[in-house]
């Protein structure tokens, strides 16, 4: 749960068993649909953005619609939710550099799809709380996303971390290491 990263090896040591069994363990649990998506926290704060919390409701919309807005955003490197159990169709979290960036996005979703939102709300996102499971049963422990310090990213970083984003399982020493060698090549 708290590192998804983690190596079926160290899951194993971890839970005391062997590989073989954590594996067919972890293989169950997601072919049973109890693990359905692995993903990192990511405290954009940290690193100098802003976070946009974006809620829309829709309207004459089909299939293709979803598809087409979830594109919009996904070739972005947004994270969007939707059919959500709320009063809301939608939720877009955008982290972004300043004000700017977050209007030139909604106003080229406004151009794009305003025919499809009945109703819309943004917010600007201060903290953000993540509970984990353990959080159900009594540990009310939590993990804070807010700003503490500011990084900037170079662009090896920022590529490392949009590659964490798209594949968050994995493991990340043989993977930069065949990266690299392909790169180089």
């Amino acid at each position: 749960e708290r590192d998804a990263t983690n190596s079926i090896s160290r899951i194993s040591r971890n839970i005391g068993t062997s590989k073989e069994v954590a594996n067919y363990r972890l293989k169950r649990l997601q072919d049973n649909g109890l693990i359905t998506k692995y993903f990192p926290i990511i405290n954009y704060s940290n690193l100098a953005y802003q976070y946009y919390r974006l809620l829309l409701n829709l309207t004459n919309f089909n299939k293709d619609t979803i598809t087409s807005i979830k594109k919009f955003f996904r070739d972005k490197d947004i994270t969007f939710r939707h059919l959500l159990q709320s009063t809301w169709d939608i939720e877009i979290i955008l982290p972004v550099k300043d004000t700017m960036e977050f209007l030139s996005i909604y106003n080229e979703l406004m151009e794009k799809y305003s025919a499809y939102i009945s109703r819309k709300d943004f917010s600007i996102i201060g903290r953000t709380y993540f509970f984990n499971h353990a959080y159900i049963h009594g540990n009310h422990e939590r993990e804070i996303a807010e700003a503490s310090t500011s990084t900037s990213l170079d662009e090896t970083e920022d590529k490392i971390l949009k590659e964490i984003i798209k594949k968050p399982r994995i493991e990340l020493t043989s993977y930069w290491r065949r990266r690299c060698r392909s790169i180089n090549k």
